[in-house]
């Protein structure tokens, strides 16, 4: 092969691989979404209401580009926009390839929050390409909580009152009229 030939194939090369992982420049890593390939990290629920103060769990699920688990993976947990915005929080994958965070809110609003880590990008050709692999993007909405409904012994009471309450009255009446 000629010499212009294998630099033609090195910058065509190139480019197909800075189109195909979204890398910005040579040696920058690329930031891929899940839905990038088979594999990826993938993060539920995708939306969740809650009363503020109770608390809520996220799932994120890695896999390889052939869609095994990927163990052992530091996922990195974080809440991009809403209340919380800034919490973050890195939890280890296990055997089935999922890591857990749960949090609280003690305001009310909408939270926004992904999950990424560092690895290769599914389906690359080389393993030399390491990216940061983030996932789909969820929300929570925090409400305040609804008040309580009054036990039906404080209902019963209020009717009572109501009910003798009537009847003075009619009786008040009663007696105003007969005099």
């Amino acid at each position: 092969m000629s010499k212009f030939f294998r630099l033609l194939m090195a910058v065509v090369l190139t480019g197909v691989m800075a189109g195909v992982f979204g890398a910005t420049s040579m040696g920058s890593p690329a930031k891929v979404s899940a839905t990038d390939g088979v594999g990826g990290i993938f993060l539920s629920p995708t939306e969740a209401v809650n009363a503020i103060g109770t608390e809520h769990t996220l799932t994120a699920k890695v896999l390889d580009e052939v869609g095994s688990p990927i163990v052992g993976t530091q996922v990195i947990f974080t809440i991009t926009g809403g209340p919380n915005a800034g919490l973050t929080a890195t939890v280890a994958t296990v055997e089935n390839g999922e890591a857990t965070f749960t949090y609280t809110s003690a305001v009310e609003g909408t939270d926004t929050i992904q999950a990424c880590y560092d690895g290769y990008v599914p389906g690359a050709q080389s393993t030399a390409v390491q990216s940061q692999i983030c996932s789909n993007v969820v929300t929570k909405t925090w409400q305040a909580p609804l008040p309580p409904v009054p036990e039906l012994s404080t209902m019963v009471l209020f009717g009572v009152g109501l009910l003798m309450l009537a009847g003075l009255a009619v009786f008040t009446r009663w007696k105003a009229s007969a005099a």
